[in-house]
């Protein structure tokens, strides 16, 4: 931040301001949204809640992905939720069903570190099948599959498993390297929804 910016502030406020390190921070977050907002509280989605649209990129990606699950119809992304994971977090067992169409599939984009990912049944108590999810995996969750618990029980973060230098040679520059080392020990899961 600008120093001459921070000494303003904390003359404002009339208390001194901490500076914390982005880096800090980015470890910190859990999730964010994108588009519609969804309530946690409640359990829905809140239209009222100010939102601005998914990106264009995103949008025209989660169509494509969703074409195999769309029968002649096209996929609508209105709301994005991105989990960001460290090598220490999991995922219990949910379900992801408060859109009013479950007819609709979710999209789900793997970045970052390798993730047990497990699908289970209707019930809580239907053994689950496990998968291991790679950097640049998609999943379709659609059909049967929306009405599944589903979770993420372990992170692999170690160097072994590491898929960030393949992603890093191919899409990023040297002035990437703060987003490297965060992903090389984290999992970023980008979930797109049709809301309505």
């Amino acid at each position: 931040m600008d120093e001459k910016y921070l000494k303003e502030k904390k003359a404002r406020l009339g208390f001194p301001l901490k500076t914390i390190a982005a880096s800090v921070l980015l470890r910190k977050l859990r999730w964010a949204t994108l588009g519609l907002q969804f309530d946690w509280s409640k359990r829905n989605y809140d239209a009222s809640l100010p939102h601005a649209k998914i990106p264009d990129a995103l949008s025209r990606l989660a169509k494509e992905l969703a074409m195999p699950a769309m029968e002649n119809a096209e996929f609508c992304a209105e709301a994005a939720i991105i989990n960001y994971f460290a090598s220490d977090d999991m995922l219990g067992g949910h379900l992801d069903d408060m859109e009013a169409d479950l007819s609709k599939p979710i999209v789900s984009i793997s970045l970052g570190s390798k993730a047990v990912f497990l699908l289970g049944g209707e019930s809580r108590q239907d053994p689950p099948i496990a998968m291991f999810l790679r950097s640049g995996d998609a999943v379709l969750m659609t059909g049967p599959a929306r009405k599944c618990f589903h979770g993420i029980p372990r992170i692999f973060t170690d160097l072994e498993n590491c898929d960030v230098p393949v992603f890093q040679s191919k899409f990023l520059d040297s002035h990437d390297a703060s987003f490297v080392d965060y992903i090389k020990g984290s999992r970023i899961n980008i979930n797109i929804r049709q809301v309505n």
